[in-house]
């Protein structure tokens, strides 16, 4: 009986932990889009807000299964998270002192989003089989 409250107790958890890495993605989109794309500071809120989702993502406890999962997202994600921190490194403010987001830094941060999109599904999916 002790066993199956614990299972049941750790899909609680990793559901809750996958709600969080949801809101974290979507907080990377609104972050790239919208008004807080022309913010004063878009790029830094971004690249923070990317730093966050990926150390968060890192530190999931994830069953055995969802390992390969987590690595193929962290294959597309790091590579991307590299490009947004050049672009940032080189960017230079506009006439206003504004931070633009470029659209290499929205590709790249599409890329992000999607991968973490898929590796919700997979987890999503091994949820609801266990």
């Amino acid at each position: 009986m002790e066993a199956s409250k614990v299972k049941i107790m750790d899909k609680q958890s990793l559901k809750a932990q996958l709600d969080q890495l949801h809101n974290l993605k979507v907080g990377i989109g609104r972050l790239t889009h919208g008004e807080a794309s022309k913010a004063k500071w878009a790029m830094n809120n971004l690249t923070q807000k990317i730093a966050q989702t990926l150390a968060y993502f890192k530190a999931l406890e994830l069953p055995g299964e969802l390992d390969e999962a987590r690595t193929k997202a962290m294959d597309i994600i790091l590579p991307a998270t590299v490009v947004i921190q050049q672009e940032y490194a080189n960017l230079k403010p506009n006439a206003k002192g504004f931070e633009v987001i470029s659209d290499e830094t929205d590709r790249q941060s599409e890329l992000i989003r999607h991968a973490l999109r898929d590796f919700d599904a997979k987890a999503t999916e091994w949820l609801a089989s266990h």
